[in-house]
């Protein structure tokens, strides 16, 4: 065959690099599907230069309700709270 296989040693652009828009879209999309456990360790796997956003931490608290695991879920609350959930708006 020709050069057209799709291997991993072309010289084609990199795709863009994950941002938190890219994980609360997949543990959303997994927790959706039924596959909580995969959510939940997509969520744990995430870099820790993206610190996780509002969307993200619902899209892991519902992946962790959906699987029975309620500490889980008390511990990504308090993980919010702890850096600030409040409703403050200090504009």
């Amino acid at each position: 065959g020709g050069g057209d296989g799709g291997g991993d040693g072309g010289g084609g652009p990199l795709p863009p690099a994950p941002n938190a828009f890219t994980f609360t879209t997949a543990v959303t999309a997994l927790a959706e599907a039924g596959r909580w456990r995969e959510a939940l360790q997509m969520y744990d796997d995430m870099p820790s230069s993206l610190p996780p956003n509002e969307a993200l931490l619902h899209a892991a608290v519902v992946a962790a309700s959906a699987g029975g695991e309620w500490r889980r879920s008390l511990e990504l609350l308090g993980v919010r709270l702890a850096e600030g959930g409040d409703e403050g708006g200090d504009e």
